[in-house]
């Protein structure tokens, strides 16, 4: 009679035990690569919010009308600037219902807003300063590319620009650190003190939600003012939280606009 062969109890077990190892093994393996998978979205989410922050704030900084940004607390707040060139003649000395001036900007639509001419310091949100024209409107260029300003009233600005520049701004916009969210403020009215969150609009489409993954320090905004060599600064210093992972972002905006 012929031996039979095959495998014994032991061997079976011993199999058995080294499967089940590897198998374990190969579980841990995908484990980990899930949660990495996992832990690097969330991180690329963060950095992806931060980005979009940091760039929409950037650019809109980089408009804003030279001596409107202001810091108070966790807000900050700039005139965004609508329409910018050389005015020919100005009311400085002497009140007037118009000014004729050449735009810069290739837009050439009319327009409607405030007129500011040398804009400096905080004194831009006084309307006693005058520096803030009543709401005008400018009309299209005529054949020379000249446009004329009006506004209803007489008026007259305080000071000259040394290289007659003169800016058609809207109405004010902050941006305010409410909690964990990152929070965007139109359509209110100029106040010679800053507003804080709780004396801007409460809903849309005067608030608009940014992000709500914002944590960190209570002062996120600060700006250096202007010197002889470099135009203002604004610095943003924002933390953004979310599923255990965190993103410290440090940006400044060169501010390009000079009165």
């Amino acid at each position: 009679m012929r031996p039979r062969s095959g495998f014994t109890l032991i061997e079976l077990v011993v199999v058995i035990v080294l499967m089940s190892l590897l198998a374990l093994a190969g579980v841990e393996v995908i484990r980990h690569s899930s949660q990495s998978y996992l832990k690097m979205s969330d991180r690329q989410a963060l950095g992806n919010a931060a980005r979009f922050v940091v760039e929409r704030m950037s650019r809109e900084f980089r408009s804003a009308l030279p001596g409107s940004v202001r810091v108070s607390g966790p807000c900050i707040e700039y005139m965004p600037i609508k329409v910018a060139g050389t005015y020919f003649s100005a009311p400085i000395e002497s009140a007037s219902t118009a000014m004729t001036v050449v735009r810069v900007s290739t837009d050439l639509a009319a327009e409607t807003g405030s007129i500011a001419i040398y804009p400096v310091g905080d004194d831009v949100y006084d309307v006693s300063t005058a520096i803030l024209s009543p709401d005008a409107s400018i009309g299209a260029p005529d054949v020379d590319n000249v446009s004329t300003i009006t506004w209803v009233g007489s008026h007259t600005f305080p000071y000259h620009s040394p290289t007659r520049r003169f800016y058609m701004v809207e109405g004010p916009v902050s941006y305010c650190v409410d909690g964990e969210h990152l929070f965007r403020y139109t359509n209110y009215g100029i106040a010679a003190v800053q507003p804080v969150a709780a004396d801007l609009p409460a809903a849309l489409p005067d608030r608009a939600l940014l992000v709500n993954q914002v944590t960190g320090a209570s002062t996120p905004f600060s700006v250096a003012e202007p010197g002889l060599t470099r135009n203002a600064i604004v610095m943003l210093a924002l933390a953004f939280t979310a599923a255990g992972e965190s993103i410290e972002v440090t940006h400044e905006a060169h501010l390009r606009n000079v009165p």
